[in-house]
């Protein structure tokens, strides 16, 4: 392991990304040709080794050409080809939520392992191009059975200063053993042999860690493929003889990181906590298409594995193709939104795909366990309602159907098996007609639904001429219908705002709650901002309305315009919870503009905690755009006590907060692929991203507390989790009209994942404590009660086993 002279460790690899400024053609065109181009530098070049990641480029290679793939297994197994990154593709890692980073690694794993055996079980994390890394990583690479990590940005000069070797601590205390790449990953397809030399020479300054005796160099052309050429290396095999030169080795990275671990600087390696950002602040908001298609399969997939558990039969395996095909499209630039034009509508259909294959499946799955209900003896229709989540919600439906089904009776309440009424309000249906001229609504109600269960609940209706002649306080009448949907029949049109109060906190706000648009001229990724503050542009006319008026809910629609764009933002006020909803829908059109929305304060905010991939992290409130996924939480002091502002979401990924404004992106008008100095110097010709209608909706609340007792990770889920519901007739079956598969508490505890375990047989879920505190979680499996601990920010992953009189739990990384 030691040598007598310094050890220069060469990783021959080749950069390439399957998609950016070209299709997943080219990139499997180059993939192929790129790798072919390794084994025969392999059989030419005694000692020489290569180093390649990304499980989806090896699956492109076993399906395209047989003969490649035999001869790269034959150099894995002589020791020759290294297989490193355990992952689909290198993935953005601030974007994709917890889970999705599991199924990443997972899927490469098994990927790995079963083509290559054991020499393909690789124990090193590889995201050298990757943007950005969320501070929470550690813990799920470690659980993942990664102990190293390979990455290259954030580089020196790019404002923050990280060593080159050290020990990377998730707030649960995690660790894995982290190398920044020194100078480069790769070199460019016009180095001459006089670059690569200069680039060994800067290496032996710049690839050692202090007091390391082994460093490491990244040889290869690459960022369109290629990899060493015959010229380098010989250029490389020259230097070899070179005495004044540390020694020269063709090596990989599981060979360096032995040799490092053996040396005696390796007991004093420093720690470093918290993420490591940050590179291009401005991928985080860029294409919001891309942003909310990923949100969309995440949760798809989610809602579509507890339907299997729910419905207590599924194929296990079934859905691996989706999860891969989503680890696929959460390679970096794609979820950046950092690819040219038609990369991002290739995108789509992938995206599409998926959800297109996991909501069929949730669909079927709930039709058939309610056509297992048994409901014989009902004259009329009824309604099964699923609750995707462990534990128990109040879910908003909203059916568009016959407002008098047989033109005699009128819908006027649900009700349960037991009789009690559950108040419904009719609002407005997509369509402003309904079939034959029927009267056609949106029949809406709050149902409370037990953890991972469902409900079957009576359409109850009474004649026409009874709710004509009897009103109740719960229900809502033909006439009140027809006055709340007619559009001449709304409410006058008002000049004010539609959100200048919440309602826990009078005062909170300074200024309504609106949009801002500001000056963006920093390209795609952002280059060089740490924020976007600028001078802002607001709506200077608001116009705001009554859309719907009832006894459940309440909508004022406030329609704005700024610059040639039209933004519309529903005020949503519900009975049943303090929650504000906020509804967006904006056609943007500017170009060289970025959107946001707008929460002013009179907060004096202390900290931000953010919802990140694998935890939590806590920022200052400086005005710096910072990436977060489902929420943000604001806390500091309102009126002398401490107050939260929490704003969750459904698809967006970037906010900044100062001075007790909250402010997260919308939308972002620069131009597809844009990278300065490379900017375009006529925009009229250049396709921008973002325009056209979107959508995004959000909860908001300001309570006097912290944000841990309003425990977000569970609203953002019933916030991005779809009603599941369906209507049904009266026929037989074998299932009661309520029942529960599983529940999980406290709501401390965020509930990652749950599925059927590959065997079928066992449920298996994922769980990690979100509030910073240890506690012993609870949960009850079809009536069979367990208990598990769970320290604090730790993620623990179990399997649940059902027994006769009760469950067994066993707990470790492979209990999927």
């Amino acid at each position: 392991m030691t040598s007598a002279r310094p050890v220069l460790h060469l990783i021959s690899q080749a950069h390439l990304d399957p998609v950016w400024l070209w299709p997943v053609r080219d990139g499997m065109g180059e993939a192929l040709t790129t790798l072919q181009s390794a084994v025969d530098r392999a059989s030419e070049t005694p000692g020489f080794k290569f180093t390649r990641s990304s499980a989806c480029v090896y699956q492109w290679v076993k399906e395209m050409d047989p003969r490649l793939f035999a001869s790269i297994k034959e150099l894995i197994h002589a020791g020759r080809w290294e297989v490193v990154g355990a992952m689909v593709e290198q993935p953005d890692c601030n974007i994709p939520s917890t889970e999705s980073m599991f199924q990443q690694v997972n899927a490469g794993r098994r990927f790995f392992e079963r083509e290559f055996g054991s020499d393909g079980h690789t124990r090193i994390g590889y995201n050298v191009d990757s943007f950005g890394h969320s501070g929470s990583l550690p813990q799920v690479l470690k659980q993942s059975g990664l102990d190293y990590y390979v990455f290259m940005r954030p580089q020196l000069g790019d404002g923050v200063e990280f060593p080159l070797l050290f020990w990377w601590e998730a707030p649960d205390g995690s660790r894995v053993l982290a190398q920044r790449i020194p100078i480069q990953y790769s070199q460019s397809p016009g180095a001459s042999v006089e670059a690569i030399e200069s680039i060994v020479r800067a290496s032996v300054a710049e690839g050692f860690a202090p007091g390391f005796q082994h460093g490491l160099m990244f040889f290869g052309v690459g960022n369109h493929g290629g990899g060493p050429t015959r010229e380098h290396i010989q250029r490389i095999l020259a230097l070899q003889k070179d005495s004044a030169l540390p020694e020269i080795r063709f090596s990989t990275l599981r060979e360096y990181f032995a040799c490092v671990e053996s040396e005696a600087a390796f007991q004093n390696l420093p720690v470093v906590r918290g993420e490591l950002n940050y590179v291009f602040r401005g991928c985080y908001a860029a294409d919001g298409s891309v942003k909310r298609h990923n949100r969309m399969a995440e949760q798809a997939l989610f809602t579509t594995e507890g339907l299997d558990v729910l419905k207590g039969t599924g194929d296990a395996g079934a859905l691996k193709s989706s999860w891969w095909q989503l680890g696929f499209s959460q390679f970096h630039d794609i979820l950046a939104g950092t690819c040219v034009e038609a990369v991002s509508a290739e995108n789509g259909y992938r995206f599409g795909a998926i959800l297109n294959t996991v909501n069929d499946r949730s669909l079927k799955s709930l039709a058939s366990m309610a056509r297992r209900v048994d409901t014989r003896g009902e004259a009329g229709s009824v309604l099964c309602v699923a609750n995707s989540l462990p534990w128990k919600r109040s879910i908003i439906v909203g059916i568009d159907t016959f407002k008098v089904p047989d033109d005699r009776h009128e819908i006027c309440h649900l009700e349960t098996p037991e009789g009690q009424v559950i108040p419904i309000q009719w609002l407005a249906a997509e369509a402003n007609f309904g079939p034959w001229g029927m009267p056609w609504g949106k029949l809406t109600a709050v149902i409370e639904v037990p953890p991972l269960g469902y409900t079957v609940l009576r359409l109850a209706m009474k004649s026409r001429e009874v709710i004509e002649s009897t009103p109740t306080q719960t229900e809502v009448t033909s006439d009140q219908f027809q006055r709340v949907e007619t559009a001449e029949n709304r409410r006058p049109v008002r000049k004010e705002p539609a959100l200048r109060e919440l309602p826990e906190v009078p005062g909170f706000l300074t200024a309504p709650v609106g949009v801002v648009m500001l000056p963006d001229a920093s390209g795609t990724w952002g280059n060089g901002v740490t924020r976007y503050d600028g001078k802002g542009e607001r709506p200077v006319d608001r116009e705001s309305m009554v859309i719907e008026e009832g006894p459940l809910l309440s909508v004022v629609r406030e329609i704005t315009r700024v610059g040639w764009s039209e933004i519309w933002m529903d005020v949503v006020r519900y009975a049943h919870t303090p929650f504000v909803e906020l509804r967006l829908r904006f056609n943007w059109q500017e170009r060289r503009k970025m959107l946001k929305l707008e929460i002013p304060t009179g907060l004096r905010p202390a900290q931000v905690a953010a919802k990140v991939c694998g935890g939590v992290e806590f920022r200052p409130p400086s005005g710096n755009e910072e990436p977060c996924q489902d929420w943000v939480a604001v806390e500091g002091e309102f009126s002398g006590r401490n107050h939260t502002l929490l704003l969750v979401n459904d698809s967006s990924y970037s906010y900044d907060v100062q001075d007790g404004v909250l402010r997260m992106v919308l939308a972002r008008g620069v131009p597809y692929a844009e990278y300065p100095p490379f900017d375009y110097k006529d925009d009229r010709h250049v396709s921008f991203l973002d325009q056209g209608w979107q959508e995004r909706r959000f909860w908001l609340r300001a309570a006097p507390c912290s944000w841990r007792d309003l425990y977000p990770d569970r609203l953002a889920r019933e916030l991005q989790a779809p009603p599941s519901w369906l209507l049904d007739s009266a026929h037989p079956g074998d299932l009661k009209r309520n029942d529960s598969a599983l529940e999980i508490e406290p709501a401390q505890v965020s509930v990652l994942a749950v599925r059927l375990s590959d065997s079928g047989n066992d449920v298996a879920i994922r769980v990690q404590e979100m509030s910073g505190r240890a506690c012993q979680a609870r949960g009850v499996l079809r009536g069979a009660s367990f208990r598990f601990d769970l320290r604090a920010w730790e993620i623990k992953t179990l399997r649940i086993v059902r027994e006769r009189g009760g469950v067994r739990v066993e707990s470790g990384p492979t209990c999927e």
